[in-house]
């Protein structure tokens, strides 16, 4: 008999991350930005110490879980709020509160979008995912774009289709404090494919894998169920990759404030109500709900979220 909450909770193993800088020991420690992949040793066994370029595929079609992307604020001990532009959650006096997502605003400074690319490494040795942070506005346009494009071709499927992961230069307008612009020289990701866009049409496009089906009749049923599972909602029981160990809320001590601002937020937190139905719920089912949902969810609307029923 399953366990509701863990039985149907299930997630490929993360192998590594690959990152796009390093920190510069002459400018004590400050990241800086690489024209190459920096990547674990067993990466490098395969593409060499300096890649520009990774042959990935994705595990799944939902660009959600493949994919994620959210404005994230750090704080010394962990993330201090998460939200997507409209609202957010955030950790406020010791508690898991949702507020307006201002990522402008005077009280967020720091936050920033940051978009988490999950992918395989067909290549490299290992069962799992590997991941890759990227904070840059150029970088995530570039690869929904292309995946909007993917999807496009193929009637929604994205996984296991080999594609090319690479860092292009790129002349970036950066716009200072004070209003004043210049150019800069970065790196951006970008995905690409080893084939001619007609060569990958006939391979992989909806039309083409529908042209096959009707030429190979054996082909019809197994071809229709894949187009069929590209279109629905990404797996119950598949909700995350990574570990987590990025995602640990900041731990603060509760603080006494007499603003209107904060005595809103506690009563909130006294009085937590689920997002969609309005019934009130524990804190424990708030604070699971707003992890794996992004919102204040009851158990029954978690389950209609994961069309349970």
């Amino acid at each position: 008999m399953p366990i509701y909450g863990i039985s149907d909770f299930k997630r490929l193993p993360r192998l590594g991350k690959i990152k796009l800088g390093k920190k510069d020991e002459s400018r004590k420690g400050a990241p800086v930005q690489t024209r190459y992949f920096v990547c674990p040793e067993e990466v490098q066994a395969v593409y060499g110490p300096q890649p520009k370029e990774l042959d990935i595929m994705f595990p799944l079609n939902d660009i959600e879980i493949v994919f994620p992307q959210y404005m994230k604020l750090y704080g010394k001990t962990g993330l201090k709020c998460k939200g997507n532009g409209h609202t957010a959650m955030a950790m406020i006096g010791g508690n898991l509160v949702e507020k307006t997502c201002a990522p402008n605003s005077p009280d967020c400074k720091g936050c920033k979008p940051i978009g988490t690319l999950n992918f395989l490494l067909p290549k490299v040795p290992g069962f799992g995912v590997w991941q890759i942070w990227t904070s840059s506005w150029n970088s995530i346009v570039n690869l929904n774009s292309s995946i909007d494009m993917i999807k496009a071709m193929t009637g929604g499927k994205i996984a296991f289709i080999p594609l090319k992961l690479q860092l292009q230069e790129h002349s970036a307008t950066i716009t200072q404090e004070d209003g004043k612009q210049f150019q800069k020289k970065v790196f951006v990701m970008t995905l690409n494919i080893a084939q001619t866009m007609d060569q990958f049409y006939q391979e992989y496009s909806l039309e083409a894998n529908q042209r096959r089906a009707l030429q190979n009749p054996g082909l019809r049923n197994l071809i229709q169920a894949n187009n069929v599972l590209a279109g629905l909602p990404s797996p119950t029981t598949i909700q995350s990759f990574d570990d987590d160990d990025d995602e640990e809320w900041e731990v603060e001590e509760p603080q006494i404030e007499s603003s209107e601002e904060h005595l809103e937020q506690q009563e909130k937190v006294q009085k937590l109500a689920c997002y969609n139905c309005g019934v009130e719920i524990s804190k424990t089912v708030a604070e699971y709900s707003s992890k794996n949902y992004g919102r204040h969810l009851c158990m029954p609307c978690q389950k209609k979220q994961l069309n349970l029923i």
